[in-house]
Formats: C-alpha cells, sequence, structure tokens
C-alpha cells in the first residue's frame, strides 16, 4: 500500500523557503511549532508533544514545547502514517527522557536494535564527557533533536 510522508530539510540554508527569517547559521532564534495534519498521521518536529488539538472532524493540531535557541536550519517536522518504537533514557540528575526510532508500521519490529543502540551511545557520551543529554526527548527521524535516516540502511545493518 502506497503511503505518503511530508519531512522538511532546510540544511543548509532552506529555512527561508519554509518561512520568513534570516537564513545563515549565525542567526539563531527559538521556535514555537504548530503542525495541522490528518488524525491518522503522526507528527514530529525538535521538541516534544504539548499538547493535542482536534481541528474539525478528521484533523488535530500537534503544538510543541519551545526549542532552545537554534540555527534556522535546524527546524524540523515531519509528517506521516508511521509508529515508533520507545526507550527510556535515565539522565544523571534521574529524570528519563524519551528516546524513539520512527518507522512504517510494517518496519516498526526490525527498529529495537537501534532504540537499544541509540540508549547505548547517550550513555557512553554522557559518561565521557561528563555532560548529559540536554532535550527533553531524542526522536530519530537528522538535525537538532530530531534525526531522519535512510530506513534502508539503518534497517539493514540489524
Amino acid at each position: 500500500m502506497k503511503s505518503y510522508f511530508g519531512a522538511t530539510f532546510f540544511e543548509p540554508v532552506n529555512a527561508r523557503v519554509g518561512f520568513p527569517c534570516f537564513d545563515e547559521p549565525t542567526f539563531k532564534a527559538r521556535f514555537l511549532i504548530h503542525i495541522t495534519k490528518p488524525s491518522d498521521y503522526v507528527a514530529i518536529s525538535n521538541m516534544n508533544v504539548v499538547k493535542e488539538t482536534q481541528y474539525g472532524h478528521n484533523h488535530t493540531t500537534v503544538h510543541f514545547a519551545k526549542t532552545p535557541i537554534m540555527s534556522t536550519y535546524l527546524v524540523e517536522m515531519f509528517v506521516g502514517k508511521y509508529d515508533f518504537r520507545e526507550g527510556k533514557y535515565k539522565k544523571f540528575n534521574g529524570e528519563v527522557i524519551p528516546v524513539r526510532m520512527y518507522s512504517p508500521p510494517e518496519k516498526l519490529n526490525n527498529t529495537e536494535f537501534a532504540v537499544q543502540e541509540m540508549l547505548k551511545i547517550l550513555k557512553s557520551f554522557a559518561n565521557y564527557t561528563g555532560f548529559d543529554y540536554m532535550l527533553p526527548k531524542l526522536g530519530e527521524y537528522v538535525n537538532y533533536n530530531l534525526n531522519l535516516f535512510n530506513l534502508t540502511r539503518v534497517l539493514q545493518i540489524i
């Protein structure tokens, strides 16, 4: 069955195509993202979801938390009929954050390895640097807190 998705990729200087901005890496801002989508689709962005509101009979608006200061090209948005596998990462301070790998539903069984490796990598970096992951979530879909991978390549190594 054919399925469609929409994703942004603004690197290096294409954010100006998506929204009015000074699209150079030295200019930084905070972003408040809202995505209206069909109710049976998932919406993903750089930050965690703070609320969802129904819009009409079959649409939902997803409201995301405000981003930290970042370059415009790092803004990411994704909408598609995807599902996710989730792991939990425990920070030094005891806070637990979700670590998710999104994929088409028929490929979801192949994502366990990727999630487990992400958890190991986060812990290794934190132990090595002495700094913990600073954001409230990590979702694999590549950019600031949201990583887009070639599905075939990620699942091929499993």
